[in-house]
C-alpha cells in the first residue's frame, strides 16, 4: 500500500548477470497503469529506483511493472500490486448525537469509522472529552470511550482522531450537553375567581 505525495520504489534486488555475456543491464520502469516512466543503464549489482507521485493516480489498486534487459537481449520483468491511498478515514455515527442532551453522568461515547484504502490502524485511535484523553476500546471499525468519572453538567466537546495504516489522519469534533437538574416552576393559586 502506498500513500502520501511520493513513494520511492526499489526492487531490492540487484541486477546480476548470472553468467550472461555482459554485465551491463538496461531497465525500464512503468508507472501504475503500464505507461512508460523512464529507463536507465545499470552496472551489474546496481539497484533500480523510481519516484512516483501517487497524487497523479486515483485511489485504489494499480500495477507497477519493471522490465530489465541485458545487452545480449535476455530479460526479466516484475509486477507489483500497489494500492494508492492518500485519503484519510471517514468518521460517522457519533454518540451521543451532536448537540443532544443526556441526563447520564457517564454517557456512552463512541464513533464508527472506515477506510477504503490501507485500513484503520486501531492503535492510533485517540478519543478526548473536553480536551482530556480517555481510555478506549477500539477495533478496526469503531471506538468506545471508557469514562471513569462523572461529567459535570453542561456542554461537552468530544474529539476523535483516527489514522489509517499509512498515516492519513482524520479528526472529528462534536458537542453534547449533560442536564441533571429537573425543571423548576411555581404554581399561582388564586382564591378569587371573580372576573
Amino acid at each position: 500500500d502506498v500513500g502520501k505525495e511520493e513513494k520511492i520504489y526499489s526492487l531490492n534486488e540487484p541486477c546480476n548477470n548470472d553468467g550472461l555475456s555482459t554485465d551491463i543491464y538496461y531497465s525500464k520502469l512503468y508507472n501504475l497503469d503500464s505507461e512508460y516512466l523512464y529507463s536507465q543503464k545499470l552496472i551489474n549489482g546496481q539497484r533500480s529506483n523510481g519516484i512516483l507521485n501517487t497524487n497523479d493516480y486515483p485511489e485504489g489498486e494499480h500495477t507497477l511493472n519493471f522490465y530489465s534487459e541485458d545487452a545480449s537481449g535476455r530479460s526479466v520483468s516484475k509486477e507489483v500490486r500497489v494500492i494508492v491511498d492518500n485519503l484519510p478515514p471517514n468518521v460517522d455515527n457519533t454518540i451521543p448525537v451532536r448537540w443532544s442532551y443526556t441526563n447520564n453522568h457517564r454517557p456512552t461515547i463512541s464513533a464508527d469509522y472506515s477506510d477504503t484504502g490501507s485500513g484503520i490502524n486501531s492503535t492510533k485511535v485517540v478519543l478526548k472529552i473536553d480536551g482530556n484523553v480517555i481510555p478506549i476500546s477500539a477495533d478496526n471499525n469503531s471506538v468506545t470511550g471508557i469514562l471513569d468519572y462523572d461529567l459535570a453538567e453542561g456542554q461537552h466537546n468530544v474529539t476523535i482522531t483516527v489514522e489509517d495504516n499509512l498515516g492519513n489522519a482524520a479528526t472529528t469534533d462534536w458537542w453534547f450537553y449533560t442536564d441533571y437538574t429537573p425543571p423548576t416552576g411555581s404554581l399561582l393559586v388564586r382564591d378569587n375567581f371573580a372576573p
